[in-house]
């Protein structure tokens, strides 16, 4: 905000500047002085977009990095982590709750579970399988 209003300072002591040399009238000046304005307040809020999504996209994958489960479908099955992955960045990208979020990929996770963990010998699965049960 306040760099908004310093740009914006700065552009009208150049409109300005035009207008007494008398290479724009006053209406003009205005005119483009509020151009200018809206042209840099847009862009900021696009840049600005960008970062928070970004952002966004930083946070839940650094969060599914930490998940044993996520690890060992990432090792196994890296078509299904990518579908889980995008379907979170898509939850969290609308701003919902940890909770909607952890609800939208549960069937998922159950899914996968039933399917590739119960006939495993490996005692760490096993493990895992008895926490999430």
């Amino acid at each position: 905000m306040i760099v908004a209003g310093c740009v914006a300072v700065v552009f009208g002591i150049v409109v300005d500047y035009f207008r007494r040399k008398g290479w724009v009238n006053k209406t003009q000046g205005w005119t483009m002085l509020l151009i200018i304005i809206a042209l840099w307040n847009g862009g900021v809020y696009f840049l600005n977009k960008e970062s928070i999504e970004g952002k966004i996209v930083i946070g839940i994958e650094s969060a599914i990095k930490k998940m044993p489960l996520f690890q060992l479908i990432e090792e196994y099955e890296p078509q299904k982590y990518i579908r889980l992955k995008e379907k979170m960045i898509v939850v969290a990208k609308q701003h919902l709750s940890e909770q909607e979020m952890i609800d939208a990929i549960q069937p998922d996770m159950s899914i996968f579970q039933r399917e590739r963990m119960q006939f495993s010998t490996d005692p760490w699965v096993v493990n895992i399988i008895r926490l999430n049960i």
